[in-house]
């Protein structure tokens, strides 16, 4: 049995003479095995192999395992503590999985117990592929590049594949469970993978310069709304973005600029984390009042036919007739009762999650009235790139929940203070 892993040797004899190690970590290849030509009776060592000393150096089993310590295990991470010579090993970035086979038998070599052939190998010295170093990044630019016989390394962290015309997700990829970046700007893809597979990791996805049209549920309901933090998205074709999209919880910078987006989800300022947005380049008339509650760095809105009118107006659209879903969701948001996929049908949290704020503060899913009114984009950004010459002010769009707010929010002045400080 082998495995590959970063190991420090420490020995137990140096700091009772005043004397430290290098407390330096090298990549090895450990191996269980019989020595060559040793029988049935030569008993069972531990061969550590690394790239200065390829044929290694042998640590007998029998009865001379002192302790075993997997704390943190399933991190990759262990210390085996030899007895003779008296040598503590810090294993570190094993395949935990790997990782407990192999200490399992070691403690079963220690205690002079049968092996499975399996378990074993012969104590020969190690190839070179067994201690280097696992590759953490990839870059393929060209399509002639593209490894179409050979599978990515498990171990990548950083994968980028630009220009090589893909039209579909690869689906090796899903399958690097350390990936932490992914970049497949410049193709052609199309459509998004039906399950985001092991990803469990990612935090950067750049899909830029594709065709996309939309974002499945596969997407925004992945556990990629727990990790990612940077999502680039520019240049598709996407017309229409999920509400999802803006519970995030870890966004901290998304690019969605040169779409054909002509609205963005209300919900979009729930996005707390996010400090860089842009949206330049689509076909947005307005945004929604929630971006009120956004407090960015930077935002770029330039190149969007927005309205041109300066003029605070109210339209009313609904009569006013709630239904028992709209009143039992107004009343799960206002008592803030927790709610999840585990507890209420899906098709439920998606409606609570479009919730919009009145003005007067209270929530609603159906408004009374909407309202258009400019608003100075600088009070939300430090930094905002030119919006077509409005000096920072663009239309938004805010919403009423019933005809007493429509009605004293156009009235305006003391009135409509009054009704506000007397729901809150």
């Amino acid at each position: 049995m082998r495995i590959s892993c970063d190991v420090d040797v420490v020995s137990r004899l140096l700091p009772p003479q005043g004397l430290r190690g290098k407390g330096r970590s090298t990549r090895t290849s450990l191996a269980i095995g019989k020595k060559p030509c040793a029988g049935s009776s030569g008993g069972l060592f531990l061969l550590l192999c690394t790239a200065k000393d390829r044929n290694g150096s042998k640590y007998k089993l029998k009865e001379n395992v002192e302790a075993l310590f997997t704390k943190f295990i399933n991190e990759g991470k262990a210390t085996i503590r030899m007895k003779e010579p008296a040598q503590d090993l810090l294993l570190s970035k094993a395949d935990p999985i790997q990782l407990k086979s192999f200490l399992h038998a070691i403690k079963l070599g220690h205690q002079n117990k049968e092996l499975k052939t399996s378990h074993l190998t012969t104590l020969t010295p190690a190839t070179v592929s067994q201690i280097e170093r696992p590759k953490t990044k990839m870059s393929v630019l060209d399509r002639k590049d593209y490894p179409l016989t050979t599978n990515f390394p498990k171990s990548l962290e950083f994968l980028q594949v630009s220009n090589c015309k893909l039209r579909r997700f690869d689906s090796r990829m899903l399958d690097l469970r350390h990936l932490r970046h992914l970049n497949l700007s410049s193709n052609t893809i199309e459509n998004l993978p039906a399950s985001w597979g092991k990803l469990c990791h990612l935090t950067e996805l750049n899909l830029s310069d594709n065709k996309l049209k939309f974002l499945p549920k596969s997407f925004v309901f992945s556990t990629l709304s727990e990790t990612l933090h940077s999502i680039d998205l520019s240049r598709n074709c996407l017309q229409i973005l999920p509400h999802q999209l803006f519970q995030f919880k870890r966004l901290y910078s998304l690019d969605l600029s040169n779409n054909l987006l002509k609205s963005v989800p209300y919900n979009a300022g729930h996005l707390s984390s996010l400090k860089y947005l842009k949206l330049s380049k689509n076909e947005l008339q307005f945004i929604p009042n929630s971006f009120r509650s956004l407090r960015l760095e930077e935002i770029d809105l330039d190149g969007n036919p927005f309205l041109g009118d300066n003029e605070v107006c109210v339209a009313d659209v609904n009569s006013f007739s709630p239904s028992l879903l709209e009143l039992a969701g107004r009343a799960v948001i206002k008592r803030q009762l927790p709610y999840s996929p585990q507890t209420i049908p899906k098709t439920i949290c998606m409606y609570l999650d479009t919730a919009m704020k009145c003005h007067c503060t209270r929530v609603c899913f159906k408004p009374f009235s909407y309202t258009m009114e400019p608003y100075n984009i600088h009070s939300i950004a430090g930094s905002v790139i030119a919006v077509n010459g409005r000096g920072g002010n663009v239309p938004m769009k805010g919403v009423l929940c019933s005809p007493q707010c429509s009605r004293l929010f156009k009235k305006g002045g003391a009135d409509w203070r009054n009704w506000c400080r007397q729901l809150n």
